[in-house]
């Protein structure tokens, strides 16, 4: 079977796999964009605008009636505010 699946659509096989990757690798840029601009903010004494705004993304979730995203965000948060720098 996988023969005949090489021989009738083997270019179109590589080019969803070549496509696939480029997805997968655009979709991480989001992610580190975001995680560089809460590391800056953070390093320029942001913490607490950082706070708020995770807080009213919690709080947007809840709406939605994931209750258990917001606690675990809300203790991630706690921890990473209580720590000593």
């Amino acid at each position: 079977m996988m023969g005949y699946v090489v021989r009738s659509s083997g270019r179109h096989q590589i080019a969803l796999a070549v496509l696939s990757a480029a997805v997968f690798g655009l979709s991480s840029v989001p992610l580190e964009l975001q995680r560089r601009v809460v590391n800056d903010a953070i390093k320029n004494g942001a913490t607490e605008t950082i706070f708020w705004l995770a807080r009213s993304r919690a709080e947007h979730r809840t709406e939605r009636g994931d209750v258990s995203c917001q606690s675990r965000l809300e203790s991630r948060i706690r921890k990473r505010l209580s720590k000593p720098r």
